[in-house]
């Protein structure tokens, strides 16, 4: 076989998954039960082609709890807070702690004065940890078996807490 042949071979047994593709494969390898229980976050245009089982609707909602850091982020806040507005889950079953770690900007103050806000706890650090310590911060606080950690500048689906 030459180099030419094989590399031909290669493409064929080669198959590409999205991102969100590739953690579902696995997911569904180490945890098989989680397969019928997955959804994604979807930004336009990268995941079209992916199909998500049915969900069924549960007797009660799961309480999640929202981890979000930010840092030096107050221009994407208009923006977060309209994709969380949008959430179709039950708004009593979810809690958000926005972290604000150690901004320079006016994020806290940003984040204080934000209208309509969900149910929230509000964490001031007055230094950066990172973005693992501002994770962990949030962790800590959050008192739910379900946790979500979400970056300000993510546009979630508004079915991605399903």
């Amino acid at each position: 076989m030459t180099t030419q042949e094989g590399l031909q071979a290669q493409k064929v047994n080669t198959v590409t998954l999205s991102v969100a593709g590739f953690v579902r494969a696995i997911l569904r390898r180490v945890r098989p039960h989680l397969k019928d229980r997955m959804a994604a976050v979807i930004r336009p245009g990268h995941h079209d082609s992916i199909d998500l089982p049915e969900l069924v609707e549960p007797a009660e909602w799961p309480t999640v709890n929202v981890v979000t850091v930010f840092y030096n982020g107050v221009k994407h806040i208009p923006a977060y807070f309209e994709a969380i507005k949008n959430q179709d889950y039950p708004r009593d079953r979810v809690h958000y702690f926005f972290v604000n770690n150690g901004s320079s900007d006016a994020t806290f103050e940003a984040l204080a004065r934000q209208p309509n806000k969900p149910a929230h706890t509000l964490v001031n650090l007055t230094e950066n940890k990172g973005f693992t310590g501002g994770c962990n911060v949030g962790m800590r606080a959050s008192q739910d078996q379900f946790i979500l950690l979400l970056n300000p500048d993510t546009q979630i689906a508004p079915d991605a807490l399903k």
